[in-house]
Formats: structure tokens, C-alpha cells, sequence
């Protein structure tokens, strides 16, 4: 079991994901049982703050865990992704990979970590030990996103605990926390930014290919934009699903749309 888990057995990897979940317990622990139940466990103020962070936190340890074992989209030899017809048809799009020796499509790379051609890679994130591809896309997006939400509820729950915490056990506070805050305060601060950057050039990726219908001379501007609006809603869908967009935020599988498929499909 632990051999499938573990599947890339990269130290680097596995350090990074050791790190990964030592700073999110380390968080947990300081707003929860050094802050939260010492000060505020007599108020709903406090146990709120608790149930969101909890809350939050199972959000990204489940988006975490899927993009870390998740199958990226490795294009093996007997896939049968790629039958003679199909590559007799298509053999202007499709490359050979030098070190699998399998036919892959222009868009798929090898991964020298992972020893695999992967669909749509992306790159190869020791955050999760595993490379970002066709299959996993949306669960590392959603990662970086709850990651950064929980840096962003972080410091502002720090920052306001000072004015929240009642006159008389703000000299304790100062005394004996204010070390663990201001640890958890740059540690948000630092991965916010790193993972704010990283999750704007995941959705510029997606984003920025290129609508060839709207360069169709018969088009007024108009519909031009709707044209191009549709079809950066296609380019998500084909990430996080086809089905309600307030869906895409949540790391579970979820039944398509079929109807809202077809549509998309004519833009």
C-alpha cells in the first residue's frame, strides 16, 4: 500500500510534503490550542474561528492528497492511446518520446522524476511529489487556493486576536504567545505570496491559449467578447469539470453536465 502511495520516491519530494503538513499542524495548533482555547473558549467568537480553520484546513489537505496521488495522466506504452490507424492519420501531431519510445501527442512531456510521459504536463512540484498534468490540474489549483485563503484568515486572525483578547489577558498573551504569532504571521505571509504567484500562472496557463473563431472578419465586437468569454469558460471546464462552477472549488468528482457540455463543444 504504502509502495503505490509513495510511488515517486523522490527525497526531495517527500521532504517538501513533510513540510507541506508540519506548517499547516504548526498553524493549526498555535490559533487553535495556544490562542483560541486559553482565550477565547469561553465565547462563540473563538469556537467559530476554530470550526473554519478546521474547516479550511480539510479542504486542502483533501486537494493536497488527490494532486500528491493522483494519476497526472501517464501515457504508458500499452495505453492504447494511439492505435497504427490513428497514428498513420495523425502523423504530422504526434512526437516520439526519446526515452519511453511511446507515440505521445505535442502537448504531453517526459518527467525524469517521474520516469513517465505525461498528458498536458505542466511541470514536476516537490510540493506534492508528483508532476502537474491533464489529470490532476485542478486538485493542485485548488490547493495553492485553500492554502492561500488559510495564509490570508491566518493573519488577519492574528492580527485582530490583539484587539479581540480582553484587556485582562492581553498581558498573558503578549508573555507567553506572541512568539508562536509572529512565526505563524510570516510563515502565512511568505507561502501567501509564493502561492499567489504560482496559482496566477496556473490560470494564465489555462487562460492563455489562443480562440481561433474570433477572427472571424463577420464578427462585431460583441460577439467577439462573448465568443471569447465562452471560450475561457470552456478552457476552465475542461480542468475542473463541466458542471456548476461553484463546484470547481471543491477537491470531490462530481457528475458532469451534459447538457452544458454540448454547448460548450459549439464554441
Amino acid at each position: 500500500m504504502l509502495n503505490s502511495i509513495f510511488k515517486n520516491k523522490d527525497p526531495v519530494g517527500l521532504l517538501f510534503i513533510s513540510l507541506t503538513y508540519f506548517f499547516l499542524v504548526y498553524a493549526y495548533y498555535v490559533i487553535v490550542v495556544v490562542i483560541c482555547i486559553p482565550f477565547f473558549s469561553e465565547s462563540s467568537y473563538g469556537w467559530l474561528n476554530v470550526t473554519v480553520l478546521t474547516f479550511l484546513i480539510f479542504l486542502c489537505v483533501v486537494s493536497h492528497f488527490k494532486a500528491s496521488f493522483s494519476n497526472p495522466g501517464y501515457i504508458l506504452a500499452s495505453s492504447g492511446d494511439f492505435d497504427e490507424e490513428s497514428i498513420i492519420n495523425h502523423n504530422d501531431e504526434l512526437t516520439i518520446c526519446r526515452k519511453c519510445g511511446i507515440f505521445r501527442s505535442p502537448d504531453s512531456h517526459h518527467c525524469g522524476i517521474c520516469r513517465k510521459c505525461i498528458k498536458k504536463r505542466h511541470h514536476h512540484c516537490p510540493w506534492i511529489n508528483n508532476c502537474i498534468g491533464e489529470s490532476n490540474q485542478r486538485y493542485f489549483i485548488q490547493f495553492n487556493f485553500y492554502t492561500e485563503v488559510l495564509c490570508i484568515y491566518g493573519i488577519v486572525f492574528l492580527m485582530t486576536s490583539l484587539v479581540v483578547i480582553p484587556d485582562e489577558k492581553k498581558s498573558g498573551f503578549i508573555q507567553s504567545r506572541v512568539y508562536h504569532s509572529v512565526f505563524v504571521i510570516v510563515e502565512c505571509l511568505v507561502f501567501g505570496l509564493f502561492v499567489f504567484a504560482i496559482m496566477c500562472e496556473q490560470l494564465t496557463s489555462i487562460l492563455s491559449s489562443k480562440n481561433t473563431s474570433t477572427y472571424d472578419s463577420q464578427k462585431n465586437l460583441i460577439e467577439i467578447f462573448k465568443s471569447n468569454v465562452m471560450y475561457k469558460y470552456s478552457q476552465l471546464c475542461k480542468v475542473f469539470g463541466r458542471n456548476n462552477p461553484l463546484l470547481w472549488f471543491l477537491p470531490f468528482e462530481f457528475k458532469s453536465n451534459s447538457k452544458r457540455a454540448k454547448v460548450l463543444l459549439l464554441v
